[in-house]
C-alpha cells in the first residue's frame, strides 16, 4: 500500500517519472519560462508545499506519525516532533532519490505503451460481446 502511495504521490507532485506536464531539461517555452523572479519562487514554493504536504500524509498514514519507531526507553526520551520532522524528512529524501535516479518518461513512449494497452484491453473485452471481431488486425492497424 505505501508503494502505492508513493508512486501516486510522485505523479501527485509532478515528479520524475511523471513530469509530463512540463519536463525541466526539454523547457524552450512555458510556464517556467514566462515568470520573472517573485511569481516563479511563488511558483515553486507551492510545488515544495505541495510536495512537503504528500511527505506529512506518508508519515502520518504509513510511518507511525510522531510516534518512535520503537516503544523502548531510548527511543521514548525523544520528543514527537522530532519523530515527525525525521520522519518527514525521510519521506523527502526518498522524494529527491526518486528524482535522481528515475530518468523522466518522454511523452510519445507513455502514449505508445498507453494506447497500445488500453487498446488491447478495449479490444478485448468488445471482442467477447462480438465474437467476429479480430483483435489481431486491430492492433496491427493501431501499431502503424
Amino acid at each position: 500500500m505505501f508503494v502505492v502511495f508513493f508512486i501516486s504521490a510522485l505523479a501527485e507532485t509532478n515528479r520524475p517519472p511523471f513530469d509530463l506536464v512540463e519536463a525541466e531539461s526539454e523547457l524552450v517555452a512555458g510556464f517556467m519560462v514566462e515568470y520573472g523572479s517573485t511569481p516563479y519562487m511563488m511558483f515553486m514554493l507551492g510545488e515544495y508545499v505541495a510536495i512537503a504536504t504528500m511527505c506529512a500524509m506518508a508519515t502520518i498514514l504509513f510511518l507511525g506519525g510522531w510516534l518512535p519507531p520503537v516503544p523502548y526507553a531510548p527511543f521514548t526520551w525523544v520528543p514527537g516532533v522530532i519523530w515527525f520532522t525525521l520522519k518527514a524528512l525521510f519521506m523527502f529524501f526518498l522524494f529527491a532519490m526518486a528524482k535522481a535516479m528515475v530518468h523522466a518518461i518522454a511523452t510519445i513512449s507513455l502514449c505508445g505503451s498507453v494506447e497500445g494497452v488500453s487498446a488491447g484491453v478495449a479490444c478485448d473485452g468488445w471482442r467477447s460481446s462480438r465474437p467476429s471481431f479480430s483483435t489481431a488486425r486491430w492492433r496491427q492497424a493501431a501499431l502503424k
